[in-house]
């Protein structure tokens, strides 16, 4: 059975400005930042209403999406995939938007997995699997990456004449997203032609969280299910938009990490005793791979911190990295090329090994589907 499947998609009907929001895993501790996100919306139609915020019930969520349903928010696109256009400081890069079968998904490196998850889920996917058990909607921000190092298929979509089915600027600073209709009939070519052969195909680059609690859901209503209905069921697909990592315009950082609270001549000579790397003032840069060394760089760190006052931070992206810069703190920047990925996943990666940059450059919550008969 295909790893990908084509979904019968919902747009809003209109004002794309206040519907598109970023998910509720950025930005998830900036207070700030959601009541600019809530001003910005207002009283239009959003899927700022079914981010299932904090004490919201899955009775309430579910309500809501009764409603958009009701009251004709949204437009029934039809079976399709959707090529997604998104201009960016870094340069202008595409997706494909198609649904992914969860059967085939898993963060065990010790299973066999043509999609494979790349950090752990936290304990915020079991509550998105609980609001999940409640949805007849899901509006996802979950982006993966696939290898195809002569960009074969986008260049192809490219050179079709598809309709575009929206195009406008994404609310705080997320750049401008377009989007084109890719019908059926050249749909079901492209998810034969974009699975990668050999496992794993596709790797999880945004929606950790969001995967793995479709999954816990999907898990728990597989036995329910009766023959042949666990194979077309809704639930048993996740809507995720398509990367190809040899993109050099689509987001892939290592993570850096640093010591804060300590001694930084004492802190460089103890970690440059374990692991490889050369000094620049408050500055370690280390030479093996991040997916070789990450957790020998955590190990020393922690070795050096304990008992002590020093803490172990991770920086997403060089802003992130710049902003460490202070006088009781020891930066670590990490290395890794975007060929490294897929063959590290094979042997499972360490923690926090490689971002998109920045909150501002992860999927935004807009595009819609199914997941429930009801």
């Amino acid at each position: 059975m295909r790893c990908l499947r084509v979904p019968r998609l919902f747009l809003p009907r209109g004002g794309f400005e206040t519907w598109a929001v970023p998910s509720a895993d950025s930005h998830s501790s900036d207070q700030e930042f959601w009541e600019r996100v809530a001003k910005t919306v207002g009283n239009a139609p959003s899927c700022f209403d079914f981010l299932g915020r904090e004490g919201e019930s899955g009775e309430a969520l579910r309500g809501k999406m009764y409603d958009a349903l009701e009251e004709e928010r949204l437009e029934r696109l039809g079976r399709g995939l959707l090529l997604v256009e998104r201009e960016r400081k870094s340069g202008t890069r595409f997706g494909i938007l198609a649904a992914v079968d969860l059967e085939k998904y898993s963060c065990d490196p010790s299973q066999a997995a043509t999609v494979r998850g790349t950090v752990p889920p936290t304990e915020h996917a079991k509550e998105l699997a609980a609001l999940r058990k409640e949805a007849i909607l899901e509006f996802p921000h979950v982006a993966l990456y696939y290898h195809d190092k002569r960009n074969r298929v986008v260049r192809w979509l490219l050179g079709e004449d598809f309709e575009k089915v929206y195009d406008f600027r994404l609310m705080e600073h997320g750049g401008r997203i377009k989007g084109y209709f890719i019908p059926d009939e050249d749909a079901y070519m492209i998810v034969d032609e974009i699975a990668p052969r050999g496992e794993p195909a596709f790797a999880v680059a945004d929606g950790h969280d969001e995967i793995a609690a479709a999954k816990m859901h999907w898990e728990a209503l597989k036995p329910t299910l009766k023959g042949k209905e666990s194979k077309a069921h809704p639930a048993r697909f996740l809507l995720a938009e398509l990367w190809n990592l040899c993109d050099e315009a689509v987001p892939f950082e290592p993570v850096h990490r640093a010591a804060a609270g300590v001694d930084t001549e004492d802190f460089c000579a103890f970690f440059s005793r374990r692991v490889k790397c050369k000094r620049d003032g408050d500055l370690l840069n280390v030479s093996p791979s991040a997916h070789k060394c990450a957790a020998d760089v955590d190990a020393a760190i922690r070795e050096y911190i304990g008992g002590k006052d020093g803490k172990l931070l991770y920086l997403h992206g060089e802003k992130e990295f710049r902003e460490a810069k202070r006088g009781d703190t020891v930066r670590i920047r990490m290395n890794m090329e975007r060929e490294d990925l897929f063959p590290a996943l094979k042997g499972g990666l360490a923690k926090e090994t490689f971002c998109l940059g920045g909150e501002e450059e992860g999927r935004y919550c807009l595009e819609g589907r199914e997941i429930s008969y009801d």
